[in-house]
């Protein structure tokens, strides 16, 4: 049967807080894509929204749009812990579903949304963008082919100016979020790594609050990954003076360094490879090859959110799997878990946990 080219992909918001509204501009700019719904608890962000010029549909919940609506897709982009229930309903109405990351607030929710979008066989996908970033990708590539030989250890810090004082709201109660700098920012490291390097064996941690009464402000992680490299994070969402969260990933070979922000790529080779001569090279991400023709926020990496909206919108139309499945975040999300077990216990934590951590 011969493929609509033509066809849209009618797609609803659920949340529109910064990352919902994100979402909704960058839609606008991917092919055949249609936002057509929006959707919060909050009924006066109806009013907002249309003074915004988004002109569609408002609706208070889940339930209430899919009664009135035609979707092929919805964005999931509220608290971590709503994922859960509203993720299930759209996946049980056979709606493809996008959620931002993490999955859920715990492992063992995370397992279930999995387990559900295998069972519906929709389209399914969670917001680490960090895998549609042109740098990380490149860095990737060159590790993977062998570039600094192989590979022995890595380091990476990840660093914001988020919380600077005592703050309040579900992002600061772990019923609600899940934790704090881990769940939160850290998880974009843990997945790349994962991504790259396989998973753990192994992890120790410790987490330190600052200005936080409930959540971690500070981490440092070490990871042993089956495939006999380690990795050191130190991550802190308090550090004064980084109004952009900064992820630096320093990893060490048999012949050379690669070093990766989000914005270049650093190469001491000991030895040519490649069109590569030995010395030092830098790749900055301009140079480098990307599906992105929309930058929604070039301070905060806005077309690699671009890109993955891109790439998930182009899987919905194919049917073909999604680089971020929820089965595929899973792995980032299990060491998550392991990483506050360790913190809790103080020892060292061998992965996999048991199934209801």
């Amino acid at each position: 049967m011969p493929v609509d080219e033509t066809r849209l992909i009618r797609i609803g918001i659920v949340g529109l807080g910064r990352m919902g509204l994100s979402h909704a501009a960058i839609l606008k700019h991917v092919p055949r894509a249609e936002v057509v719904a929006l959707v919060d608890g909050d009924a006066s962000l109806g009013k907002t929204v249309r003074s915004m010029g988004l002109q569609l549909p408002f609706y208070r919940s889940t339930e209430e749009m899919l009664e009135a609506e035609e979707l092929d897709a919805a964005f999931v982009c509220t608290p971590t812990h709503t994922h859960l229930p509203i993720a299930r309903t759209l996946v049980e109405a056979e709606i493809d579903v996008f959620v931002e990351k993490p999955l859920a607030h715990s492992a063992f929710a995370s397992r279930q949304l999995a387990a559900l979008a295998r069972r519906h066989g929709v389209v399914n996908g969670v917001g680490y963008t960090l895998s549609h970033n042109r740098a990380f990708g490149k860095a990737k590539a060159l590790l993977q082919a062998g570039a600094i030989g192989s590979i022995r250890d890595y380091q990476a810090t990840v660093f914001h100016s988020e919380v600077l004082r005592p703050r309040r709201g579900w992002l600061f109660d772990p019923a609600r979020s899940g934790g704090g700098v881990v769940m939160n920012i850290v998880s974009h490291m843990v997945y790349w790594t994962c991504d790259c390097f396989g998973l753990p064996r192994a992890l120790s941690a410790q987490t330190k609050s600052l200005h936080s009464a409930l959540v971690e402000d500070e981490a440092t992680i070490s990871l042993h990954h089956r495939s006999g490299i380690d990795g050191q994070i130190e991550a802190s969402w308090s550090v004064p003076g980084r109004p952009i969260l900064e992820l630096e990933l320093c990893v060490r070979g048999e012949s050379g360094t690669l070093a990766v922000t989000r914005r270049q790529v650093d190469l001491h080779l000991g030895r040519a490879w490649e069109a590569y001569s030995a010395g030092d090279h830098r790749l900055h991400a301009s140079s480098i090859p990307s599906s992105a023709l929309y930058d929604f926020s070039p301070e905060y990496d806005g077309e690699a959110y671009y890109a993955e909206d891109l790439d998930f919108c182009q899987c919905c139309l194919s049917r073909a799997p999604y680089t971020v499945s929820f089965e595929t975040s899973l792995q980032a999300e299990e060491v998550i878990a392991a990483i506050y077990a360790s913190s809790r216990s103080r020892a060292e934590v061998e992965l996999p946990m048991g199934e209801g951590q």
